[in-house]
């Protein structure tokens, strides 16, 4: 499976409807007066917490959304209708910030929680809203306001129950593909994996707890040696650790000084 945990993309909300300029002309209705209906909202954006899905993926192809426009006014004192919502469905435990102010926008962690990320304009006045003593038919109306528009970056803080770690050669590949079908590359030399491996282990109520295979820690990882400030926004979300260890010559042994991997 490929692994994917940051991910930019660009979200932008509907226009709202134009204003329009409309005048009453039934027959029995003299001097009837301006009745030009107001635009309608644009839709937003909206991103919702999903349970079924554990990467962000799906934004490698799909990297721009907008939600609809909305609709002109209409005559008679009509308003126009209201643009469809866009909902993009994102992992539980996606962080959403800002991609330009680094601003943190919020924390989607449960199932069907939402964050509007880019709110639709509003929609343009008709000429009936600028009926006055002075102005007795006016002519003009306003146009709808467009959408908010924003970069966002999204990380994705907890994409397995388990996460396995320990340091390079230690067996984590190897403890991952034999609980479950997953298949990383094992080889006999340090840092064979460069990127996290996720495999699912199944339960027997028949549901399954998703392992990832994290690369390894050495020494210093936390003062940005080896490839760990690469994934340190994964560690941080993991609900629970596995940690593998070899038992080496002392000269090697991790067991002589457990504090590495805390």
């Amino acid at each position: 499976m490929q692994f994917i945990d940051l991910a930019e993309i660009e979200v932008e909300g509907g226009k709202g409807g134009d204003g329009i300029v409309a005048f009453r002309r039934e027959k029995y209705v003299p001097a009837g007066g301006p009745a030009g209906g107001n635009g309608g909202w644009g839709g937003s954006v909206i991103l919702s917490a999903a349970e079924h899905l554990q990467t962000l993926l799906d934004f490698k192809y799909a990297r721009s959304f907008k939600a609809d426009d909305g609709k002109r006014g209409g005559p008679n004192n009509r308003t126009g209708a209201s643009g469809e919502d866009r909902i993009i469905e994102v992992p539980c435990g996606t962080v959403v910030y800002n991609g330009e102010s680094e601003e943190l926008l919020g924390d989607l962690v449960n199932p069907g929680q939402r964050l509007c990320v880019a709110p639709g304009g509003k929609g343009g006045l008709g000429n009936r809203f600028f009926l006055s003593n002075a102005n007795r038919a006016p002519e003009y109306a306003l146009p709808g306001l467009p959408g908010e528009k924003r970069l966002l970056r999204l990380e994705l803080k907890l994409l397995a129950e388990v996460g396995i770690i320990g340091l390079p050669n230690a067996g984590k590949s190897t403890l991952i593909a034999a609980l479950s079908a997953a298949r990383p590359k094992i080889a006999d030399y340090p840092f064979t994996t460069l990127i996290p491996n996720l495999g699912v282990v199944r339960k027997p109520t028949g549901d399954g707890t998703v392992f990832a295979d994290i690369p390894g820690l050495i020494a210093g990882a936390h003062a940005g040696l080896g490839w760990a400030t690469n994934f340190c926004v994964i560690l941080s979300g993991r609900a629970c650790f596995s940690t593998s260890l070899t038992l080496l010559p002392p000269m090697r042994s991790p067991i002589t000084k457990p504090s590495r991997l805390n």
